[in-house]
């Protein structure tokens, strides 16, 4: 699984680096989306997150960049990796809603996160008493993103809750990221 989340991050930068952004029209609601506006490409470290996990690599692509004077910014979606005490290793895959242009965004998202544990795991069992040891959870963010229109630094502060389908439960993360977007 953690093999597949590389695939996919390989997939994301060749994808992003071409430079395409495709629009999606909706005739009804008339959402007029642009192409070739703005950064295409994020490469930032999420620290705490998802899993407790110490630090995670991630990269982001945009799908649809959507016109200036709409509500929404853009809709993305990132792959990443992730280690740390808690969990071995870790792997979300998240398509996220970017709202608000300018600046400061507002960011929601929903995917899935893929949970590596080596043997019994004891400090999964000491600090995440509440988690199954569940192997695919559905993974979630809402947060503040601040990211120039134009490219450059990346900060972002999220609550990041996961569903363990395994407990049947909402356990709630939280953490920041910084990087860049080009």
């Amino acid at each position: 699984m953690i093999l597949c989340s590389y695939y996919m991050l390989v997939i994301m930068m060749f994808i992003a680096l071409r430079g395409e952004v495709h629009a999606i029209g909706d005739s009804t609601a008339n959402i007029a989306c642009e192409t070739q506006r703005g950064p295409n490409l994020g490469l930032y470290t999420e620290f705490l997150g998802s899993a407790l996990c110490y630090s995670s690599l991630h990269i982001e692509a945009i799908a649809v960049r959507f016109d200036r004077s709409s509500l929404l910014e853009s809709l993305r979606y990132s792959a990443g990796i992730g280690f740390g005490s808690i969990q071995n290793a870790y792997a979300p895959v998240l398509g996220k809603l970017v709202l608000f242009q300018g600046s400061g965004h507002l960011e929601i998202g929903l995917g899935i996160c893929v949970l590596t544990s080596a043997g019994s795991a004891p400090t999964t069992e000491m600090l995440l008493p509440a988690m199954s040891k569940s192997d695919v959870n559905l993974s979630t963010v809402v947060g503040y993103r601040y990211e120039p229109s134009t490219g450059g630094f990346l900060f972002r502060i999220a609550a990041t809750p996961m569903y363990d389908f395994g407990a049947r439960r909402f356990v709630q993360f939280g953490g920041f990221s910084l990087g860049w977007v080009w």
